[in-house]
């Protein structure tokens, strides 16, 4: 075997504690200062950057019964541009998204919450913005400025099996961190409202104009029917007004069942115009963390 591939063991090679330990006592500001100034800068930033608190609220959207139109009424309505809402504005991951559009998230800068910086008892209340101390060139500016840190801040995950929206808020004041996330969900539901009722006032406006083309037409029906029957009196001995009156007469029948389905869902819509009956279920609600 070469030489260089094998080497005998010597006792020399080892390096004995008393090495060791020389060598630790030689470098012992090195050893010591070390975990010394490690813990300083620990206990530097601990005292330097403040804690931040995690304020958490669930909640489930649930479809308002009056938003589920029938196929054929849909389709009519989609002839003509007019949309009668879907699935998409009912799902939880719609929610998820629209707790963070720039609507809510100027609607919750300005509003007044009480201030943890107050020393008042009970604290002065101001504008989120105001609280976050975001200034710019002018309001406009401040609001862009505000919206980019309170993004930063807030977070909505939805559990696809259960369909809960979580609401996440950070904050470094927990009573504040609260506060802004049952903010949040409030407003959500009144957007939720106002737009369910917007999308009814829209179904109740087609179905209007409609239902009233429909009358007429029922109408006509009828007066072709009845038109029938004056000008033939015997019409059951010939088979060819037999077939002329069975298809005035299922002219008719149609007419009616459209005219009745319309009717019933205009007085569906007009209902729900005006229904503000909250469509959020808030699980839990945010209160003030406690780390």
């Amino acid at each position: 075997m070469p030489p260089y591939l094998y080497e005998p063991y010597r006792p020399e090679d080892e390096v004995s504690l008393l090495e060791l330990a020389n060598v630790l006592l030689r470098r012992w500001r090195l050893v010591v200062g070390l975990p010394f100034v490690a813990a300083v800068s620990a206990a530097a930033v601990s005292l330097l950057v403040p804690p931040t608190y995690t304020a958490t609220t669930a909640f489930v959207p649930e479809a308002a019964p009056g938003a589920r139109v029938p196929a054929g009424l849909a389709g009519l309505a989609g002839q003509f541009g007019i949309s009668l809402g879907g699935e998409a504005s009912q799902s939880p991951q719609f929610y998820a998204e629209v707790v963070k559009s720039r609507e809510l998230f100027d609607r919750v800068l300005l509003t007044r919450f009480p201030d943890p910086r107050s020393p008042h008892n009970p604290p002065d209340s101001a504008t989120l913005l105001a609280i976050l101390e975001v200034e710019g060139e002018d309001f406009a500016d401040s609001l862009h400025r505000g919206r980019a840190v309170l993004e930063g801040r807030v977070s909505a995950r939805v559990d696809r099996q259960t369909g809960i929206v979580r609401l996440e808020v950070d904050s470094r004041y927990p009573e504040l961190a609260a506060a802004v996330a049952n903010a949040f969900v409030r407003y959500l539901d009144e957007f939720n409202a106002q737009t369910r009722q917007s999308q009814a006032r829209e179904r109740r406006k087609f179905i209007e104009a409609r239902l009233a083309e429909a009358e007429r037409e029922l109408r006509q029906a009828e007066e072709d029917l009845k038109t029938f029957y004056e000008r033939n009196r015997s019409w059951q001995q010939s088979p060819q007004l037999v077939v002329e009156e069975d298809r005035l007469r299922r002219q008719v029948q149609i007419r009616q069942e459209v005219y009745l389905t319309l009717k019933r869902e205009y007085e569906r819509a007009r209902i729900e115009e005006v229904n503000d009956t909250p469509v959020i279920t808030v699980i839990d609600p945010a209160v003030p963390p406690q780390e």
